[in-house]
C-alpha cells in the first residue's frame, strides 16, 4: 500500500504529464505510478514513438529531440 507521500507525489505527477501534454499536442503523455515514469506516444509519425523517463526535463528533451527527427526530412510534421 502507497503511502500519503507516494500519493501526493503520483497526483503531481499527473498534474505535470497533463501540463506537458497540453502544450506539446502531438503527444499523448500520461504518468505510471506503478512504474513510476511519465510514458510519451508521438501522436505524428507513421511509426510508434513511446518514450519512458522518470524524469521530466529528460522526457521533454527526448519527445524535442524525436519531433526534430521526424521533422527534418517532412514539410507536415508537428508544429
Amino acid at each position: 500500500m502507497k503511502n500519503e507521500g507516494d500519493q501526493q507525489a503520483d497526483a503531481r505527477a499527473r498534474k505535470m504529464a497533463a501540463s506537458i501534454q497540453a502544450k506539446h499536442r502531438w503527444w499523448l503523455v500520461m504518468w505510471s505510478p506503478w512504474r513510476r515514469q511519465f510514458t510519451a506516444m508521438g501522436c505524428f509519425a507513421p511509426v510508434p514513438i513511446i518514450i519512458d523517463e522518470a524524469d521530466r526535463i529528460e522526457l521533454l528533451q527526448r519527445m524535442r529531440a524525436e519531433e526534430l527527427r521526424f521533422t527534418q526530412g517532412l514539410a507536415g510534421g508537428p508544429r
